[in-house]
């Protein structure tokens, strides 16, 4: 209502050229438009983050801690078969995969040129603890004992 025209503007009648307030509307729609792209973004990335998202896109995650035959940790490489997904396990023999997709899958558990396989069940957007795994000898690896420590 400030831009409104006064009567005294208009005593000799109607201007030729009224004030045109599409520039500012114009500026108005683009802001707008700034910001709902904005918003979707942030949305899209909150949804992306969350563990609705993995849920839907069917992917959750493994972790567990490989050891030896006596209990001591080993830095051994995890893969999951099939995919692009592997990780060193750090020195206290800890690893943590994200991302794996839903389903049944196979770990190889892998150290000094030998390798064992792990299957596992993965539900979308949990992460599996198989706690200990136990990397065996090769004398020993028919005794192989994988202890999945809950789902």
């Amino acid at each position: 209502m400030e831009r409104s025209p006064l009567l005294e503007e208009y005593k000799d009648g109607i201007p030729e050229r009224l004030p045109d307030s599409s520039g500012r509307r114009k500026r108005a729609w683009i802001a707008i438009a700034i910001l709902a792209v904005l918003a979707l973004a942030f949305g899209i990335v909150n949804l992306v983050r969350s563990d609705s998202f993995a849920r839907l896109a069917g992917v959750g995650g493994v972790k567990g801690v490989v050891v030896d035959e006596q209990g001591q940790p080993l830095p051994a490489e995890i893969v999951v078969l099939k995919t692009d997904l592997a990780v060193q396990a750090d020195a206290s023999g800890y690893f943590e995969i994200q991302g794996v997709p839903a389903g049944e899958q196979t770990l190889v558990v892998g150290y000094l040129a030998r390798g064992i396989e792990v299957p596992v069940r993965i539900a979308g957007g949990q992460t599996r603890d198989l706690g200990q795994i136990q990397f065996a000898t090769a004398e020993q690896m028919d005794r192989i004992q994988v202890a999945a420590g809950g789902q």
